[in-house]
């Protein structure tokens, strides 16, 4: 089989497929920095064999459902991206999850380095309004590099950049979803006909 140049296919920078791709480098980059987390030689022995099956087995189920891109071909990870955008909505919305993660990466680091903060220099604040900040995230530079750490940052810069594209990729499914319901309907009309 000739994959097609993306070019040749429509596929331009501006993309949905090209821009998601391009922030999961970015996001790929940011965990293989902060996030990874591999079994030393002892915990591998100490699961056993079967232990280290159900081990490989629950990685690869948070793979599939929240890294998909990563059982992508190399090198044609933009083409089946689009096309798994253009006519797959099961397979889009999966393709959303990587916005909970990070958000939820990002929260957890910078609740706890404010918090941290917070009582390190005896000021009472309550959950509600360090989330509330966290959430806002408007602190000035400098306060930003004295409390929250290179991964928290990173991360905000990470979900920052990743809104958009989301919000762009949830329409897509939206669209997607209605014109697979609608097809199914027509053929269940057709069925019931025949």
């Amino acid at each position: 089989m000739r994959f097609s140049t993306l070019e040749q296919l429509g596929i331009t920078d501006k993309s949905l497929s090209v821009r998601y791709f391009k922030f999961i480098q970015k996001y790929e980059d940011y965990v293989s920095k902060y996030c990874n987390v591999s079994l030393s030689n002892k915990k591998k022995e100490e699961l056993g064999k079967v232990g280290m099956e159900f081990y490989n087995l629950i990685v690869k189920m948070a793979n599939d459902d929240y890294y998909p891109w990563r059982t992508l071909p190399k090198g044609a990870e933009i083409i089946c991206l689009n096309e798994i955008f253009e006519t797959v909505p099961d397979e889009t919305l999966k393709y959303l999850k990587v916005e909970d993660l990070l958000n939820d990466d990002f929260f957890m680091l910078a609740e706890n380095e404010l918090t941290k903060y917070y009582q390190s220099k005896n000021i009472d604040k309550t959950e509600d309004e360090i989330f509330n900040e966290v959430s806002n995230f408007s602190f000035d530079r400098k306060f930003k590099r004295e409390v929250f750490s290179k991964a928290t940052r990173e991360a905000h810069n990470l979900c920052v950049e990743l809104e958009p594209i989301c919000k762009d990729l949830y329409e897509k499914y939206k669209i997607l979803n209605e014109k697979s319901n609608r097809q199914k309907e027509e053929k269940d009309i057709t069925d019931d006909l025949f």
